[in-house]
């Protein structure tokens, strides 16, 4: 199993386990980035939508608002039925 993995699989663990304890979970994160030392994992909308199935998973456009981000991000909210 290659590093990348094992680090897929400790995050996939952490968001069950926020899933788990939380009424709400949210979500802005860089997507489709280069692997480096400073962002050693990349993910893709697909990655969020698979672990947020039930909450509406939606772009933002880097660069789209002045002065902020500049990657393409996904966020979302998720929040738990109680």
């Amino acid at each position: 199993m290659e590093f990348l993995d094992i680090q897929k699989l400790i995050i996939i663990a952490s968001i069950k386990n926020a899933k788990k304890i939380a009424n709400v979970v949210r979500v802005f994160e860089p997507i489709d980035t280069a692997i480096n030392q400073e962002h050693p994992h990349s993910f893709n909308m697909q990655f969020f939508r698979e672990q947020f199935p039930d909450a509406e998973v939606k772009m933002y456009n880097g660069g789209s608002v002045a002065r902020f981000h500049g990657a393409n991000c996904v966020y979302l909210i998720w929040r738990k039925d109680v």
